[in-house]
């Protein structure tokens, strides 16, 4: 239900683009005022036909149109639109095409030209490469839709894993971990999460300020009709990422990037005597803090600035990752396999 959903949202915004300039693609001397030749009657009962398709599929009449059945229309009134007009409106398809296939394989269209250009075709020529044109514009239209949504699927999958494991992790910790310390850890997790939504949004903010049609408005579209599932994964990803910073900064790990943060103290003597909030604690942190093992309150709050740059930057933990891998096997030493 859902991709019929999703498919019918980017079917319907298609088919207003093309309502708007459905008319100038075939020549309205249909009347019986000019006189038809059998070229021109064969065209205007064309235009009926695909007209009458086109209306059919208006979902403002309740239809439900899918995205072949527009492209068929689309390509079809090309046989109806007049060479002159063609040949005007010819760079709008090649523009499309550029924004939409790859760079390479529109440069490699382009150079196949060579000095035939469209100005110089013939309109047999013409018509064919608008075809072409838009056969390959609607083939990448689907293969895209139809990877996002495959893409969104695993995702599913791959949610429904990581929640398995979350529950049986967090009943374990529930088992093991004292209560504050548990607090303290879902403390860093929403701060990390914190930190991936306000990435989020900047994003959003960033694609809804742009126009759409810079690189291409259906592409645009697909992803964000279809992406939701990553950006909720992403602020997810904000979590884990704080949590594993934090295990990284415990086994100190993470000195050479944070060298401010001592990490999980090795001399236990060092620590100040374990408090209860509300009497021998100063400062709602201290309990936090120790439960965490870290050696100081300053520790926890830059513990909490690193949680947030870990979900708000995606390549933090990723690079500290690589980092780390680097240094424990280098190039030379790297097992192979």
């Amino acid at each position: 239900m859902a991709v019929f959903s999703d498919q019918s949202l980017i079917a319907r915004t298609y088919y207003e683009t093309m309502r708007g300039r459905f008319a100038a693609y075939y020549p309205p001397e249909t009347s019986g005022e000019v006189e038809m030749n059998p070229v021109r009657m064969q065209k205007a009962e064309m235009a009926r036909i695909i007209t009458q398709e086109f209306e059919d599929l208006d979902p403002l009449k309740g239809a439900n149109p899918s995205l072949g059945q527009l492209f068929k229309i689309e390509i079809d009134l090309l046989s109806l639109i007049p060479e002159v007009a063609l040949r005007e409106q010819f760079w709008t398809i090649e523009n499309r095409f550029r924004r939409v296939v790859p760079g390479s394989m529109a440069d490699a269209f382009i150079d196949s030209l060579e000095d035939d250009r469209p100005a110089n075709a013939g309109g047999e020529v013409l018509l064919q490469r608008a075809r072409a044109l838009l056969g390959v514009i609607h083939s990448n239209y689907e293969v895209n839709f139809n990877r996002e949504l495959l893409i969104r699927r695993l995702m599913f999958i791959v949610s429904a894993l990581a929640l398995v494991l979350i529950a049986i992790s967090a009943a374990t910790a529930t088992a093991v971990v004292p209560r504050i310390a548990q607090q303290a850890l879902l403390l860093i997790t929403i701060v990390g999460m914190a930190g991936g939504m306000i990435s989020t949004i900047q994003r959003l903010q960033k694609a809804t300020s742009r126009d759409a049609m810079v690189d291409d408005g259906i592409f645009e579209l697909i992803s964000l009709r279809v992406g939701w599932l990553s950006i909720i994964m992403s602020i997810g990803i904000g979590g884990i990422s704080a949590l594993f910073v934090y295990a990284l900064i415990s086994a100190g790990l993470l000195d050479t990037l944070i060298p401010q943060l001592a990490g999980m103290p090795t001399d236990q003597n060092v620590l100040p005597p374990v408090c209860v909030l509300g009497k021998n604690c100063s400062h709602w942190a201290d309990q936090t803090y120790q439960a965490l093992g870290l050696s100081t309150r300053a520790d926890l709050f830059k513990l909490m600035v690193y949680a947030f740059v870990a979900g708000f930057a995606e390549r933090f933990v990723p690079d500290a990752i690589n980092k780390l891998a680097k240094s424990a096997f280098p190039p030379t030493t790297l097992p192979i396999g």
